[in-house]
C-alpha cells in the first residue's frame, strides 16, 4: 500500500514537473498536447468538458451564492473589481437572463460575454401589444408594465425583451435585472426630485434582424410626501389630493384623479404600498351630466381576452333605454321606476325629459353635483383658466397659463395622457402637476363604450365634463340638450365646445 502511494506521488511530482517546464497537459490520446494549449482534451472516446452550471442573474454580476464556482466573491463588492476571474467559463442555466438567455458565458472582467448564436433563423415580427399603464405614482405605489406577443407566431420563445428607463431629459438606462417581459415599478426607490420617468421595452425577433419598441411615457412622480402625509392630505379633503394649478387671477386646486379613480392614483385606505393597479383605473368612472352619483356611473375597467381592447367588466352600472314612464324628484332625478334609478338611460340625447340647465351649477354647487364635500365639477370658464384664461382652443404652445404636454403611447387603455405643470417658463414648478387621461366614453344613443379614444380605434377625442350647460335659444333648440366640455385630442386642447348630457363623460373635480 505505501508503494502504491509513493508511486502516485511520484507521478504527482512528474506531471508537475512537466507542467512547470512546458506549461502544456494532454488528457487523452497518447501524442504530445497541441503547441500553445495550456490543456488539450483529446479522446475517441471521452472528450467533453462539461462547464460548470450556473445560474446568471445579471450581465454585469458575479453570482454571490456559488462560492464552490466563485471563492471570494461577497455580496456589495463592486463586480468591476472581480478581474480575478476574467476569462472565467460557465454554462448560464437562467433563460430569462437578458439579452440572451441560457448558453456559455466569459466573464471579461467586468460583464459576461455569451458565446451563443440564437438558431431562431426566420425573421419574425413579434408583435406586441402593452398593458398596465399608469399616469401617476406618489411616493409608496408599485405597478407592473407589461409587454405581450400578439400572436401564437411571435411566441416569447421567439422574441427577446429589454426594458430601458429615462429619467427627466437624461440618457436612456438598460435595466439588466427586469424581468423578461414586464417590468415592476417601486416609486419609493427613485429620486424625489424627480419629474417623470420614462420607460421603454426593446422587442428583438428571433435572428435580431429586426426590433420594435413598447413604450410606457408620462410616468409623473407626485412629490406631495409620504404615505403618512398623504393620507392626512385625503382625510382632509374627502378623499382627493389637491394640486394647485395658475389662472390669470391667482390659482385654483384641482384634483389629483379622476373621480371614481382614487384608488387608481392613490390608494389611502391601503396600510401598504398599494395594490397593483386594475387595468385602467386610473380612468375612474363616467358620469352624465346633471346626474347624481348614486352607482349609476360605476365603471369597472378591463380588457377584451381576444383583441386586448378596453372594456367594462363585471361591477360596471348596466344601462337602460329611456322610457317614458320615468318620474323624477324635486332635484330632477329619477325616482321611479325603480329598475331606472341606478342604471345609465340611454336611447336619448339628454337622460332626462325637461333638459333642465341648473341640475349643476357653474356658479355653487348643488346637491346633484357628483364631486364630495369641499368640491365641485369646474365651470367652463375655470376649464378656460387653467389653459389660456379665457375660452379658446389651441395646441400644448398655445398655452399662457399653465404648462401642457401631450404624452402618447400605444395601448388599449387610453391612446395618451396631457400632463399640466404649475405655470410657464420661470414659473414651471414640477411639483405640481395633474395628469389628465383622454379616456374612453359611454355613448348616449347605445350606453356601450365608445372605444373611438382608444389606441388603434381611430382614437379622436377624450372629454371632462363642466358645470356649465350650453345656452340655447329659439334659433337654437338643439343646445338645450348639450353641456360645455373639455376637449382634448393628440393635437388640440378645446374649452370652447359642447356635448351632448346623456354622453358618459369622467369628472375631474376642483376645490370650492
Amino acid at each position: 500500500m505505501k508503494q502504491k502511494i509513493k508511486n502516485i506521488c511520484l507521478l504527482l511530482l512528474a506531471l508537475g514537473a512537466g507542467f512547470a517546464l512546458n506549461g502544456q497537459v494532454r488528457i487523452g490520446g497518447n501524442t504530445p498536447a497541441v503547441a500553445g494549449a495550456l490543456l488539450d482534451l483529446n479522446s475517441a472516446k471521452k472528450g467533453a468538458l462539461v462547464l460548470a452550471n450556473v445560474e446568471l442573474t445579471a450581465m454585469n454580476r458575479i453570482p454571490t451564492d456559488n462560492p464552490a464556482v466563485f471563492p471570494g466573491i461577497q455580496a456589495g463588492v463592486n463586480d468591476t473589481q472581480n478581474t480575478d476571474f476574467t476569462g472565467a467559463t460557465v454554462y448560464n442555466t437562467n433563460k430569462n437572463l437578458l439579452p440572451y438567455g441560457e448558453g456559455v458565458y466569459v466573464w471579461k472582467g467586468d460583464e459576461w460575454k455569451c458565446l451563443c448564436e440564437y438558431w431562431y433563423s426566420a425573421p419574425l415580427s413579434c408583435d406586441y401589444y402593452t398593458d398596465g399603464f399608469i399616469t401617476a405614482m406618489y411616493t409608496f405605489q408599485q405597478q407592473e408594465l407589461s409587454v405581450y406577443a400578439s400572436s401564437a407566431d411571435d411566441d416569447d420563445k421567439h422574441c427577446t425583451y429589454q426594458w430601458y428607463k429615462k429619467e427627466n431629459t437624461g440618457d436612456w438606462e438598460m435595466l439588466i435585472d427586469s424581468v423578461r417581459q414586464a417590468l415592476h415599478i417601486n416609486s419609493w426607490a427613485y429620486n424625489q426630485n424627480m419629474d417623470s420617468v420614462v420607460y421603454k421595452c426593446v422587442i428583438y425577433n428571433g435572428d435580431y434582424t429586426s426590433t420594435k419598441e413598447a413604450s410606457f411615457p408620462a410616468i409623473i412622480f407626485i412629490h406631495l410626501g409620504d404615505k403618512a402625509q398623504l393620507d392626512a392630505i385625503a382625510a382632509a379633503n374627502s378623499g382627493l389630493i389637491p394640486v394647485t394649478l395658475k389662472t390669470p387671477t391667482g390659482t385654483i386646486q384641482i384634483a389629483h384623479a379622476n373621480l371614481g379613480a382614487e384608488y387608481g392614483a392613490y390608494n389611502a385606505a391601503s396600510g401598504t404600498p398599494a395594490d397593483k393597479l386594475n387595468d385602467a383605473g386610473d380612468l375612474g368612472d363616467l358620469y352624465q351630466w346633471g346626474r347624481q352619483a348614486n352607482g349609476y356611473e360605476k365603471i369597472v375597467w378591463g380588457k377584451n381576452p381576444t383583441n386586448h381592447e378596453i372594456r367594462f367588466d363585471a361591477g360596471s352600472s348596466e344601462k337602460k333605454i329611456y322610457d317614458s314612464a320615468i318620474t323624477y324628484d324635486a332635484n330632477g332625478q329619477i325616482n321611479a321606476p325603480a329598475e331606472y334609478v341606478q342604471k345609465f338611460i340611454n336611447n336619448r340625447t339628454d337622460w332626462t325629459t325637461d333638459n333642465n340647465p341648473a341640475l349643476w351649477n357653474e356658479k355653487t354647487k348643488t346637491v346633484n353635483d357628483p364631486c364630495p364635500s369641499g368640491w365641485r365639477v369646474p365651470s367652463r370658464d375655470e376649464w378656460a383658466q387653467i389653459y389660456q384664461g379665457t375660452i379658446a382652443d389651441g395646441t400644448a404652445a398655445d398655452a399662457t397659463q399653465n404648462t401642457w404636454q401631450w404624452r402618447s403611447h400605444r395601448d388599449f387603455v387610453v391612446s395618451g395622457t396631457y400632463v399640466v405643470t404649475y405655470g410657464v417658463g420661470s414659473d414651471k414648478d414640477v411639483s405640481k402637476q395633474v395628469i389628465f387621461p383622454k379616456s374612453a366614453k359611454r355613448k348616449a344613443d347605445t350606453g356601450n363604450l365608445d372605444n373611438s379614444t382608444a389606441a388603434g380605434s381611430g382614437a379622436t377625442v377624450g372629454y371632462y365634463w363642466s358645470s356649465s350647460a350650453a345656452l340655447h335659444t329659439s334659433s337654437n333648440e338643439g343646445d338645450k340638450v348639450k353641456a360645455a366640455v373639455l376637449g382634448l385630442t393628440t393635437t388640440r386642447i378645446q374649452t370652447s365646445v359642447y356635448s351632448y348630457r346623456g354622453m358618459g363623460f369622467p369628472v375631474r373635480c376642483i376645490k370650492q
